[in-house]
């Protein structure tokens, strides 16, 4: 599948271009870990996790309700530019679907607290939660940076020249 990450368009399907995450993760401590997958991998790490950022419900309106848009973002405030915490979210989210992908047998804690599991051990060691938590499919560090984002949390989104904060690129 052909990763299209046009903001605004009908067809678009990612949020980040493979160059943009790439640019991203040279940045990072994951960068080697980014980089041990194909390019084809990254790409669909990145259609994937833009699906999952999708499945959520976000504040405010698409940036033009009249022309079809195929994704949640840009919003109306933002401009015609995927703000950087959209971004940002959808590289980490797309290496840690990687990671899933690659290590299918690894634990995800919130995902069992989610099925209602109250404690579990392995190997002689015990974990015990304390309840469902609000999983909604996102790794921590996307969650963090969308739940300001999310319909039900308020949040005054300013309006910025993302040359400013240099994400995903300078124009």
């Amino acid at each position: 599948m052909e990763l299209i990450a046009t903001p605004g368009a009908d067809d678009a399907n990612s949020y980040v271009t493979l160059e943009d995450a790439d640019e991203y993760f040279e940045a990072s401590l994951d960068n080697a870990l980014w980089l041990s997958y194909t390019p084809m991998e990254r790409e669909t790490g990145l259609i994937v996790a833009t699906r999952d950022i999708e499945a959520i419900a976000f504040n405010g309106d698409k940036h033009d309700p009249v022309t079809p848009q195929a994704l949640h973002f840009p919003r109306r405030l933002d401009g015609l530019v995927i703000i950087p915490e959209v971004a940002t979210a959808t590289c980490e989210q797309a290496l840690w679907r990687l990671g899933k992908w690659r290590s299918p047998d690894m634990i995800d804690r919130r995902e069992l607290q989610a099925q209602g599991v109250m404690s579990v051990s392995l190997d002689g060691v015990s974990e015990s939660y304390d309840g469902g938590g609000g999983y909604n499919g996102l790794c921590p560090r996307a969650q963090q940076l969308l739940s300001a984002l999310q319909r039900g949390n308020a949040r005054i989104v300013p309006r910025y020249d993302r040359r400013e904060y240099g994400w995903p690129r300078g124009e």
